[in-house]
């Protein structure tokens, strides 16, 4: 595994300069060469490894393999649309009443709409041959809930010239804090033009603009309203460092969380969750009961964040399946619905700034099983005065409190890549693993590996030194290890040499 630098040999220093300091006018045929003192520590792997999880040790020191993300963050504009881009800009007010057009999701039924931002200008024109009074009766009402009129005088037109007009387009009035009325879906819009003789009119020439409403509070009847986000897809990509070998977990666990600010009761389903496997074919990954209703309570307010208690998935465990197929990548649908039927009059209000946001944690105690997890690193090396030597043993002082056993070669490579000896004859050398997975009870063991006049050549030609090794638990296929902080390999390496 290229990526992941585990120096579980030589983690004392990035070369080894041998030699330079003995003294060879002294008489003994052999000398000690130290190599180093190398310490691996599975915790301190795991908490420096670059990918999207965090790895957590709890009171008891045992680590935890935690990954979060969020499935889908709802806006408020998501459910009920762009209420406020619906209307035309300018609207032509050819009735003395008048039903402004607007359409609204199915399901949605409003009886007021509070603005955030926009205003209303009107214009009219008299054509006719007397003094009129126009009384606009506007569809907004002020936060006293009082309907908002607007009162306009013209003097008569005398059939010349251009036509008696008035417009507030240079005031016009603010919407801001007001509230349309909507009443059957239905907004009205009516005025009353009269004449100084009594006589009403119907003007020809009278409009009405909009400009840049933006709502901001829909008070609203929500009756089994749903919205479906489609097909979702989550890349498992980083688990494939985990995939390299034969990987059981012991009781993972996979929890959803919901946060929101709706002051309307929400429905959250899944219906369907699909992994994609190596060779691109898809499965069913089955976690949740058909289509199952998640129902989350209420927002305090509007401006407070409600985070609703986790939902925990252990059976059937999708974590045990994902990594059984080895999944590439997560693909479900969403679905999220409003209710008022609970509520008092049926009615509910929802801000143009609330927010509904799912989000998944996956925690796994790193407690299971693995067979043969592949572990490499390359040391270079600068072996100085070693053609002084003839031959000689490599021993290797091992003190385990991993609770796995780890099979090692090390490999002897020149400049060019080329393999020019390994150090272990006769197969993988085996590190036993410790008994428990307590740090105080380690397994210490020592061995001896003889270097010949052949393999000094090779040790003296080599510039790399390459470790190889595989990490297995124990035997016992229905016992579950646990990886603690604290627990590591201790390696003492000297060289006993002849010259």
């Amino acid at each position: 595994m290229s990526n992941i630098r585990i120096i579980l040999f030589f983690i004392f220093c990035n070369s080894c300069d041998i030699g330079k300091e003995i003294n060879f006018s002294d008489p003994s045929p052999e000398l000690a060469f130290p190599l180093g003192h190398a310490v691996f520590e599975p915790a301190s792997f795991l908490l420096n490894l670059k990918l999207p999880a965090t790895f957590t040790t709890d009171a008891n020191g045992f680590i935890h393999f935690s990954y979060a993300t969020v499935l889908q963050e709802v806006s408020a504009l998501q459910f009920t649309g762009e209420i406020d881009a619906l209307f035309p800009s300018l609207i032509p007010i050819n009735k003395t009443d008048l039903f402004l057009p607007i359409s609204l999701p199915n399901g949605i039924d409003p009886v007021s709409v509070q603005f955030g931002e926009g205003d209303l200008q009107w214009f009219f024109e008299n054509s006719f041959n007397e003094p009129i009074d126009i009384t606009l009766k506007l569809p907004f009402a002020d936060s006293l809930n009082n309907q908002l009129f607007q009162t306009i005088s013209l003097p008569a037109y005398n059939g010349t010239g251009l036509k008696p007009s008035s417009t507030n387009a240079l005031n016009p009035l603010p919407l801001p804090g007001k509230f349309l009325l909507i009443k059957d879906k239905k907004i009205s819009l009516s005025y009353e033009a009269k004449g100084k003789s009594g006589k009403l009119y119907t003007l020809s020439n009278a409009a009405i603009r909009l400009s840049k409403p933006a709502w901001k509070v829909i008070n609203a009847s929500f009756n089994q309203y749903e919205l479906d986000f489609g097909n979702i897809e989550k890349s498992l990509d980083f688990l494939k460092p985990f995939y390299a070998s034969d990987l059981n977990f012991d009781r993972p666990e996979v929890q959803l969380f919901f946060e929101h600010n709706f002051l309307i009761p929400i429905q959250f389903s899944i219906p369907s969750i699909v992994i994609s496997l190596p060779d691109g074919k898809k499965e069913s990954l089955i976690a949740f009961n058909n289509n199952q209703m998640f129902n989350l309570g209420i927002a305090t307010s509007s401006n407070l964040i409600r985070r609703d208690s986790a939902v925990s998935i252990t059976s059937p465990n999708p974590i045990k399946t994902i990594f059984n197929k080895k999944a590439t990548a997560l693909n479900f649908r969403l679905t999220a619905g409003l209710n008022t039927k609970s509520l008092p009059n049926g009615l509910g209000s929802i801000n143009r700034n609330d927010q509904l946001k799912i989000s998944a944690k996956v925690n796994i105690p790193l407690a299971g099983q693995l067979r043969n997890y592949p572990l490499s690193d390359t040391i270079p090396l600068n072996l100085g005065l070693l053609e002084r030597v003839n031959r000689g043993t490599v021993r290797i002082i091992s003190t385990n409190s991993i609770p796995m056993s780890i099979y090692g070669q090390c490999y002897f490579m020149d400049d060019k890549g080329n393999k020019l000896d390994s150090l272990i004859t006769g197969g993988p050398g085996i590190i036993s693993n410790a008994k428990t997975s307590s740090s105080l009870n380690p397994t210490t063991e020592i061995f001896d590996f003889p270097v010949s006049e052949s393999q000094m050549k090779a040790l003296r030609a080599s510039n790399r030194f390459i470790i190889s090794a595989f990490l297995s638990t124990l035997k016992n296929e229905k016992e579950f290890i646990e990886i603690k902080k604290g627990q590591q390999l201790s390696m003492k390496l000297s060289l006993q040499a002849t010259y």
